[in-house]
């Protein structure tokens, strides 16, 4: 090959290697990091999922042939997990261990014998010291069990573990479902903002998130104005199960207008927003002079739906 030749030959793959470059560099350019509240909900509420108490630490919005995905890398019980996402919310790949690093197959696994550690075992100390009754007892006790913390519990995310019930306002009748504690700064920012929209001043007690059915909820136990208030909130932020007290011109118009009907020449005394599976409903308790104390129920559109005498 002569010199010209030769010149020719590294002028076209400097050429072509500057090319592959400006076309990396193009695709890197349409990779960019976005808040998670800008997000679709359908994407939010995939990483909702998958979070399971742990941290949300990187999110890319990326256009590549006219698709668009979302990259999203988690930190759950501290393992790194990354997903790819498409606005639909589908899982489109997904990077997570098979197996937490926290659960008793893992231990066990890392008890396994490798070749040095089987030799190690039948020395005289390693023999003494695996029998000793301290480290029988300790194991079976409820409170080593309880101590144990659940994968997700990472970094100390999780609080606490306690059982709540995925449909019901309040934990007191779980029965389905466990939930476990998650700081509020954790949970997504739609959960954080009905939160503290129904705050009002007041202090949010406890926060849990169950996974039943396939369902993510968040379970919140407020205390406002001295009064206990328990919502059940969807990874979107929409309040699915509540009762929360409202002055009566609060009420919607439709509904204001049944329950004044109802009650007639009475007087409204005390007024809450009913919310079942997301549907809202007025109930008020209604005083008369020289009559027994009764309750109404209205549904949004101002149709009576119960009455309690």
């Amino acid at each position: 090959m002569s010199a010209t030749d030769r010149i020719r030959s590294k002028s076209a793959i400097a050429l072509a290697v500057a090319l592959g470059l400006g076309l990396a560099m193009s695709a890197w350019a349409d990779r960019k990091p976005v808040v998670l509240k800008n997000a679709p909900v359908a994407v939010q509420k995939t990483i909702a999922e998958q979070l399971n108490g742990g941290t949300l630490t990187k999110l890319f919005v990326e256009v590549a042939g006219g698709t668009t995905t979302y990259e999203a890398e988690l930190m759950v019980g501290g393992v790194k997990r990354k997903l790819t996402i498409d606005p639909s919310g589908k899982m489109l790949e997904a990077e997570m261990p098979a197996k937490p690093t926290a659960t008793p197959e893992a231990t066990k696994a890392k008890a396994e014998p490798a070749p040095e550690a089987a030799k190690a075992k039948p020395t005289p100390k390693a023999a003494k010291a695996k029998p000793t009754p301290k480290a029988t007892k300790a194991k079976p006790t409820p409170e080593a069990t309880k101590a144990k913390p659940t994968p997700e519990a990472g970094s100390g995310a999780i609080a606490k573990v306690e059982e709540v019930h995925a449909d019901a306002p309040s934990s007191k009748a779980s029965t389905r479902g466990t939930g476990k504690a998650v700081l509020l700064k954790n949970a997504p920012g739609a959960v954080q903002k009905t939160i503290a929209e129904q705050l009002k001043g007041g202090a949010l007690r406890k926060l849990s998130v169950t996974v039943a059915g396939g369902q993510t909820t968040y379970e919140a136990e407020l205390t406002v104005g001295g009064a206990k208030r328990n919502l059940t909130i969807d990874p979107s932020g929409k309040v699915l199960e509540a009762e929360l007290p409202l002055e009566l011109s609060a009420v919607p118009e439709a509904a204001r207008a049944g329950l004044t009907r109802e009650a007639g020449a009475a007087a409204i005394a005390k007024v809450e927003e009913v919310i079942h599976a997301g549907v809202s409903s007025y109930k008020a308790s209604i005083k008369e002079a020289g009559k027994k104390d009764r309750t109404v129920v209205v549904s949004a559109d101002g149709t009576l739906v119960a009455e309690k005498k």
